[in-house]
């Protein structure tokens, strides 16, 4: 169930980092990125060894899938802002 969990947590929290990442200025990037270390290392401690490396695998998943579902809709209806 903690692996599930974590896998869980980390496909919400890749999507919208990645979402909120994607053409961000570098401050908004910065924070994102620390509050995902902050999350991962909250894992970490609560939970099982096997449960992080799911968080972080489904995070780096998820956020990969976000950043490539953007730029293709961009690459096909343009940027919008």
């Amino acid at each position: 169930m903690l692996i599930a969990g974590g896998i869980g947590i980390g496909l919400v929290l890749g999507w919208a980092a990645a979402r909120l990442i994607y053409r961000a200025p570098w401050h908004v990037r910065v924070w994102e990125l620390l509050g995902l270390v902050a999350q991962g290392l909250t894992v970490l401690a609560l939970a099982p060894a096997s449960a992080a490396i799911g968080y972080a695998g489904a995070l780096a998943l998820s956020g990969l899938a976000c950043a490539a579902w953007v730029r293709s809709l961009e690459a096909r209806y343009g940027r919008v802002e």
